[in-house]
């Protein structure tokens, strides 16, 4: 008879193994993710007035929400999958993207500014996290009509995402 401590121990080892295996492909999988799971796309607004978001030249009009999108590269790319989805953006905040070649997507319609950060400066500038990959970061910002961020993440898939990013900014003021 097999004392119960030796399954015990066979079956820790047999869960941790797989444990390992499914944090590797986790990563393979999202390498583009933040390196710390609960900052992203937390889904909570920061309190108001907590950080003043940096200014942006020509394009910081206070009294108007803003949306920064940050992307690697949009050339030849629809900026979101339901082109709705940027009609109804636009109508809520200015949006603006920032990608790191420059790039802008097909349709251009509802967006107010285009920048490029090659070296990075403008996503340390706003708090962006480096990703997993460790390359120019994915996701978005979302700036209050006072000039502060309310919400900031790495979500690589922002881009299918804009009905809950239009709610994000519907509930900032």
């Amino acid at each position: 008879m097999v004392p119960i401590r030796r399954y015990i121990v066979t079956w820790c080892v047999i869960a941790v193994g797989f444990g390992t295996l499914l944090a590797i492909s986790e990563y393979y999988r999202n390498p583009l993710n933040d390196p710390d799971p609960a900052q992203q796309r937390t889904g909570m607004l920061l309190a108001p007035r907590a950080e003043r978001a940096p200014t942006i030249t020509d394009v910081h009009e206070l009294g108007r929400r803003r949306v920064i999108l940050f992307a690697r590269s949009l050339k030849d790319q629809y900026l979101f999958h339901d082109l709705a989805d940027q009609a109804d953006l636009a109508e809520a905040a200015e949006v603006i993207v920032v990608t790191v070649d420059g790039s802008q997507p097909i349709i251009t319609n509802g967006i107010s500014a285009f920048r490029a950060d090659a070296d990075g400066e403008l996503a340390r500038a706003f708090g962006m996290a480096e990703p997993i990959d460790r390359g120019a970061p994915i996701g978005y910002v979302i700036l209050d009509s006072e000039g502060y961020i309310r919400y900031r993440t790495l979500d690589p898939l922002f881009m299918h995402h804009g009905r809950e990013l239009r709610m994000m900014v519907g509930a900032t003021p």
